[in-house]
C-alpha cells in the first residue's frame, strides 16, 4: 500500500476517535447536568417554531412590537365589516398552551365570526405559556403588561372603541383571562374563558375587588381540565392545581355578587335531540356583574367554537348557535339588540341572531 494512503487513512481514524470522544462526552454532561428552569425550556421552545405562513385574507396581519424592551408578536385581524364609521370593538384572543397567534385563529375561528359581528381580532402570542397563576407558570407583571399595551396601542393606532375591548381564551390562555379578570377588571369590559379552570393559589390569594362580567365554557369530559378539580393534565402545559369546574363557577359568582341562575337546555344540530349543552346565565345583584356558565355535555378539549347547539324558542321557531355565538352575544349585547347598556340585564339564549 502506498504511504499517502496509508497517511490518509490514520488521519481519518484519528478524526473519527476524535468525534466519537467528543460526542461522547458531550452526552456525559447533559445526562449529569440539571434540567433548565420552566422559563427556559418555554423559551427554548419558543426559539424552534417554524416561521409562521400567514394568508393575510384569512388569518390577518403578524406584526412584532416591543415592550419593556421585549419583543412579542401578534396577529391582528380586522374585517371589512368594522371599516363604518362607528369604532368597532376588539376581542382579545389568548391561545393555550405553547400554541401560536396563527393555529389560534384557525383552530378558534374567530376570524369569520368577526366578519359577521363586526369586531377586530388580536392574537398574542406568549413566550410559551401564559403567567396563569398556577405554581408551574407563576404570576409574572409580563404577560399583562403585554396584552394590556398591546389593546391599548391598537385601540390608538387602528380606531378601535377602548370602551369595548374584550378577553376570551382557550385552556392556558383561558386560565389567563380568568387571571385578567380577577388582577385588572377594569381594563376590559368583559372576559370569556374556554376549557379552563381557576388556578387555586390565584383562589386562594384573591383579594375583595372590582366584579367582572365573565362567560366560562367547559365540556363535561374534557381530560385535561378535570370536571373535580385538581392537577391540569395532558401537555403541553401540564401540572399545577385548579379548583372544580363548578367551585371555579362558584367563586365567581360570589366575587360578581350574583342571583341564583336562568337555565336553558340545548340540543346538538348534529345529534338530532341529544342533550349538548347547558346554559345558567346569572344576574347581577347591585353593584355585581353577570356570570354565564355554558357546560358542554360530549366536548372534551378543544376550542368549541365549531359545535352548533340548538333551541326551540318560545313561539316555536328553532334556532340554531355556535359557541362563539353565546360568548359574543354575552360580551357584547348591544351589537345583538338595540338599545341596550351594560347594567341591563343580558338577553336570554333566545336572542342570539338567527342564522348565525
Amino acid at each position: 500500500m502506498m504511504p499517502g494512503l496509508l497517511i490518509l487513512l490514520l488521519l481519518v481514524a484519528i478524526v473519527t476517535l476524535v468525534y466519537a470522544i467528543g460526542r461522547r462526552r458531550r452526552q456525559q454532561r447533559e445526562a449529569t447536568a440539571p434540567p433548565p428552569p420552566p422559563e427556559a425550556r418555554r423559551l427554548a421552545r419558543r426559539r424552534r417554531l417554524p416561521p409562521l405562513a400567514v394568508s393575510p385574507e384569512l388569518d390577518g396581519r403578524l406584526a412584532d412590537i416591543e415592550i419593556d424592551g421585549d419583543r412579542r408578536q401578534y396577529l391582528y385581524y380586522r374585517p371589512a365589516t368594522a371599516s363604518g364609521g362607528t369604532p368597532p370593538p376588539l376581542l382579545l384572543v389568548c391561545h393555550g398552551g405553547l400554541g401560536n397567534p396563527v393555529n389560534c385563529a384557525r383552530a378558534s375561528r374567530i376570524n369569520p365570526a368577526a366578519e359577521r359581528y363586526g369586531f377586530a381580532a388580536v392574537y398574542p402570542s406568549a413566550l410559551g405559556l401564559w403567567a396563569d397563576g398556577r405554581e408551574t407558570t407563576g404570576r409574572g407583571s409580563a404577560d399583562i403588561t403585554f396584552v394590556v399595551d398591546l389593546c391599548q396601542r391598537l385601540c390608538r393606532t387602528e380606531g378601535l372603541d377602548h370602551r369595548r375591548v374584550y378577553a376570551v381564551g382557550a385552556s392556558n390562555g383561558g386560565m389567563f383571562v380568568l387571571r385578567l379578570a380577577l388582577e385588572v377588571p377594569e381594563l376590559f369590559a368583559g372576559f370569556a374563558a374556554t376549557m379552563a379552570a381557576m388556578p387555586a393559589q390565584l383562589a386562594r390569594d384573591a383579594i375583595p375587588g372590582r366584579p367582572a362580567p365573565l362567560m366560562m365554557v367547559n365540556g363535561l369530559r374534557d381530560p385535561m381540565i378535570p370536571w373535580q378539580g385538581g392537577t391540569v393534565g395532558g401537555r403541553p402545559g401540564a401540572g399545577g392545581s385548579i379548583l372544580a369546574v363548578e367551585d371555579s363557577v362558584a367563586f365567581w359568582r360570589q366575587r360578581n355578587r350574583c342571583l341564583p341562575a336562568r337555565i336553558s337546555q340545548f340540543a346538538s344540530a348534529a345529534r338530532s335531540g341529544a342533550a349538548a349543552a347547558e346554559l345558567a346565565d346569572f344576574p347581577p345583584a347591585a353593584g355585581g356583574a353577570p356570570l354565564r356558565f355554558l357546560k358542554l355535555f360530549w366536548h372534551r378539549h378543544e376550542w368549541p367554537n365549531h359545535v352548533v347547539l340548538r333551541r326551540a324558542a318560545a313561539d316555536g321557531t328553532v334556532i340554531d348557535a355556535t359557541v362563539f355565538d353565546l360568548v359574543w352575544q354575552f360580551l357584547s349585547p348591544d351589537s345583538l339588540t338595540e338599545g341596550g347598556n351594560r347594567g341591563d340585564a343580558r338577553p336570554s339564549a333566545d336572542a342570539v341572531v338567527s342564522g348565525s
